[in-house]
Formats: C-alpha cells, structure tokens, sequence
C-alpha cells in the first residue's frame, strides 16, 4: 500500500525509512484520491488486480500440493488482501490498541511466518 501511494502519488521522493506521519499521510491521500477519481480508482485497481493474482497463484499451488485445503482460491485471495491492508492501515493511522509490533506478528502469523 505504501509502495503503491508514494510511487503514484509521488510524495516523500526521498530514498530513506518513510517517518509515522509520512506514512499517515500517503494512506489517506490514497484513499482520498480512489473516491474522488474515476481515473485514479482504475489505476489502483491494476495494480490489485495483478497483486490478487499472485496470491491466487500462490493459492493454487499450494493447494495442488495438497498443503492448503480451501474452496475458492480467487476468495482467499481477496480475504487475505482485505485481511492484510486492514492491518496496515490499523498500523499507520495507530488506531487505540494497535502497534507496529502487533501488526508485524499478526502479518507474520497472516503468511506463515511465525
């Protein structure tokens, strides 16, 4: 998400470690500018268009190999995209309760990873 916002929008060109705020701010213009633009919404929706079928692709091997067991790759997907920007934003925008190190061990736990 934070990729996508400060490569298209363009904000923060610096090379460094993006700040809270900077990171705050590039969220919510993101979502600002997919609700105000019809041009903008279409272009976002590429990008997570190409990004559900990764993890669609991911899905299906895994449950070709008999290691995932699931109905509906394509509905998965869309649940672990949901799942994970949900957390990102909790992250960012530090809504009561949530913290980085909570974020990164639900991410972590989210993919496997833990």
């Amino acid at each position: 998400l934070l990729m996508i916002g400060k490569s298209v929008l363009g904000l923060y060109p610096s090379q460094g470690e993006l700040s809270h705020e900077e990171k705050r701010v590039i969220v919510v213009q993101l979502y600002s500018r997919m609700t105000a633009s019809a041009d903008y919404r279409e272009l976002i929706r590429g990008i997570y268009d190409e990004y559900l079928e990764s993890i669609v692709e991911i899905l299906d091997a895994g449950f070709q190999s008999g290691e995932l067991k699931f109905k509906d790759s394509r509905t998965t997907g869309v649940q672990l995209m949901a799942l994970l920007e949900g957390l990102i934003i909790y992250s960012i925008l530090k809504f009561q309760g949530s913290t980085e190190d909570q974020y990164e061990k639900y991410r972590d736990y989210v993919i496997g990873l833990s």
